[in-house]
């Protein structure tokens, strides 16, 4: 047991309110999931969804008259995830838009750490750079981290961020600074290079993205875990029995030859002919 990470929330408008202090605990709804479904092609199958669920309804004099605001919050075994919420008062009131214009979540291991980062020098690349092996104390506050991100503890604790149901909102990159006691790594919403103001144009009710924070005794438990596939929108095909899975490889990164591996080498799986 015990405090791994600290963190912050929050999200600011585009009319000035910043949505971090002030608030004040609502109401409070809780419950407890535990459920299989199936998943074609995925490394398990059934797979568990299992996680305890509490809303945080929040109340403040700051809220605009048309909107409730709240935080919800999972927790599952290998790990735990919140995401903002914004609703109508009132049914009566319809449904009105908003501009989101940064997110002020923020992640603070407790203890020293090193990590993997993406190192990135902005929103619009390819997305392809090599990982490095840095100190959290090394972390350049100039360049921008790619999600997800993986911290090894001094206690051995794997930890990685990263988001998950990502749809019409900009993606989550973490910028390093300095926190009270710590290296602080703080949400930076992808824009275009040159961008102010309003980031996202949103409409009421709206969800944010999942935050989401993998924990694993190491990096390896990190990839059993279905944490973000359960986060996620489940499948909107009806019928999904035409999906055939197969191996693959790409060229330009791995090469036609890889060893050892458990098939004739070359460009010849039938998925990539």
């Amino acid at each position: 047991g015990g405090t791994i990470l600290l963190g912050g929330l929050g999200l600011k408008t585009s009319d000035g309110n910043a949505w971090t202090t002030g608030h004040t605990i609502h109401s409070i709804t809780q419950r407890s999931v535990n459920q299989f479904y199936k998943q074609p092609g995925h490394k398990m199958n059934p797979v568990l969804d299992h996680y305890n669920e509490v809303y945080f309804e929040l109340s403040s004099e700051d809220l605009l008259p048309v909107l409730r605001a709240g935080i919800r919050v999972r927790v599952y075994d290998d790990g735990a995830a919140f995401r903002y919420e914004l609703h109508p008062a009132s049914l009566d009131k319809g449904s009105n838009a908003l501009h989101i214009s940064e997110d002020f979540s923020w992640f603070q291991p407790v203890d020293s750490f090193s990590c993997w980062p993406m190192l990135l020098p902005s929103y619009d690349t390819s997305y392809e750079a090599l990982y490095q092996n840095l100190t959290g104390a090394e972390l350049p506050a100039y360049e921008i981290i790619a999600t997800p991100l993986l911290m090894e503890l001094q206690n051995g604790i794997s930890i990685a961020l990263t988001e998950a149901s990502l749809s019409d909102f900009p993606g989550m990159y973490l910028r390093a600074g300095k926190g009270e006691s710590g290296i602080r790594l703080f949400t930076d919403l992808s824009k275009a290079n040159g961008t102010t103001g309003a980031l996202a144009d949103i409409s009421i009710p709206f969800q944010s993205p999942w935050r989401v924070i993998m924990v694993g005794e190491s990096a390896g438990k990190l990839m059993e875990s279905n944490l973000v596939l359960n986060l996620n929108e489940p499948s909107r095909l009806e019928d999904d029995s035409w999906i055939r899975f197969g191996k693959t490889t790409w060229n330009w990164w791995n090469g036609f030859y890889q060893e050892p591996v458990d098939f004739k080498v070359g460009a010849n799986l039938k998925t990539i002919k």
